[in-house]
């Protein structure tokens, strides 16, 4: 993980350098609680159990805050705890303990691995979450690379960051879940103007993938990616959705 900012070590225990803000706990937090934004607007420990509580923003308390009270936490830089012991330059994940960090990937299936930074000294964290998760049962699929609504016109989806594909076409498999139907769904390599899609008559699809989704189970289409591992794709009916790459082949 780069680090693109220079700021200084952390005078004192229990102390952060950094960019940092403030914001309303959801719960009483101590200094080094990693917390997520949930949709109430607050921050409540994060927990790599569960992808509700693993994905989107992630921020680390300074100084312990109590539930529903206005606090400081830390957005981007470096943590310090003399009472850490942590393995100098190895990452941290978000732990399946609330609230903390670890330095052992969670591993059991349906438990998220989500990469925090890493050990700066043996007291000390750079704090920097990567956007990227993936289900530790998953091997080397099931990584999140999609979370919002389904486009209604062509939309592209940069894979490029996920799972190592980089900027290489790529043969991939993604699964895409809906709480409601997305009907005619299609993927296709980005710019491939040659691939026909027409919601009304699903079997006229000419060298796109394309299927029909409801909500009763994922929908799972193998496509190209273009030679900078993009795709693009393109709903029927716009839904919330998420979408996880499975497996590649570059």
């Amino acid at each position: 993980m780069t680090r693109y900012y220079d700021f200084p070590a952390p005078a004192a225990d229990l102390s952060c350098s950094g960019i940092k803000g403030t914001g309303t706990a959801g719960e009483d937090l101590v200094f080094g609680n990693v917390c997520y934004l949930k949709a109430d607007g607050k921050f409540w420990k994060a927990d790599a159990s569960a992808l509700a509580t693993t994905q989107g923003r992630l921020v680390v308390a300074t100084r312990p805050i109590t539930a529903e009270s206005l606090g400081e936490f830390l957005f981007i830089g470096l943590l310090r705890d003399d009472s850490w012991a942590w393995i100098v330059g190895g990452t941290v994940y978000v732990s399946a303990t609330s609230g903390e960090m670890t330095q052992t990937p969670p591993g059991t299936p349906g438990e998220q691995v989500r990469k925090l930074g890493y050990a700066d000294t043996p007291a000390t964290v750079w704090f920097d979450p990567d956007s990227t998760i993936r289900d530790a049962g998953a091997g080397v699929g099931k990584t999140l690379v999609y979370n919002g609504l389904s486009p209604l016109d062509w939309e592209d989806l940069d894979l490029s960051g996920f799972a190592g594909l980089w900027a290489n076409k790529a043969l991939v498999l993604l699964a895409f879940n809906s709480a409601g139907d997305m009907n005619a769904l299609a993927v296709r390599a980005k710019g491939d103007s040659s691939q026909y899609y027409d919601a009304a008559v699903e079997s006229s699809s000419y060298g796109c993938a394309l299927g029909h989704h409801d909500a009763s189970a994922d929908m799972v289409l193998l496509v190209t990616t273009d030679a900078n591992g993009i795709i693009q794709w393109i709903s029927e009916t716009q839904r919330t959705a998420t979408v996880y790459m499975l497996a590649y082949i570059k």
